[in-house]
């Protein structure tokens, strides 16, 4: 019912000062419910038409993760990808960086995903996101033929991280 109510306000007053805001919750909520279409809808909607609110490159940096954690790679991709291009300066780009460098992994870009995550690497160097990007790093490094490469990030996790979750993981990649 709050959809319907918040959607009626926007057709109404679509530049109103209580827009931004809206478009957010209501893509957050599609996020949510893993509705795809309507939360890129929504966010594609806060960031073209309201593009300087504080609420944009969030609600990008939302879309960018649920879909990523729906193994969504492409809706990923594209909302991880505008968020590096528009928001250049945002603090989610770090996060954009290792989920877009996840979604390209995950969709066959090895090449382009390894060069993008060891900047991600490089920018996060004692950052609670660093176990992950390096896992992926080692895995589009193997990916692209860099078993060398590939089983030195395993062990750096293993070395550096060995409580983090991806220990494990990491230790099955050294093999």
């Amino acid at each position: 019912e709050f959809g319907r109510e918040a959607g009626a306000l926007l057709q109404q007053a679509p530049a109103a000062p209580a827009a931004p805001p809206l478009l957010y919750l209501l893509s957050a909520l599609a996020v949510e419910e893993k509705a795809w279409p309507r939360a890129k809808d929504l966010t594609l909607r806060l960031v073209t038409d309201h593009s300087g609110s504080e609420e944009a490159d969030d609600s990008l940096s939302r879309l960018g993760s649920g879909a990523g954690a729906a193994a969504q790679w492409g809706l990923a991709r594209e909302a991880w990808e505008l968020l590096l291009v528009r928001y250049p300066q945002s603090p989610f780009r770090d996060d954009a960086r290792v989920g877009l460098g996840e979604a390209l992994l995950r969709l066959g870009a090895v090449t382009e995903a390894r060069k993008l995550l060891e900047t991600a690497v490089a920018a996060i160097p004692s950052d609670p996101r660093l176990p992950q990007a390096l896992l992926l790093l080692a895995q589009s490094r193997e990916a692209t033929g860099d078993r060398a490469g590939a089983i030195e990030g395993y062990d750096r996790i293993a070395r550096e991280f060995p409580d983090a979750d991806i220990a494990t993981a990491a230790r099955l990649g050294q093999g």
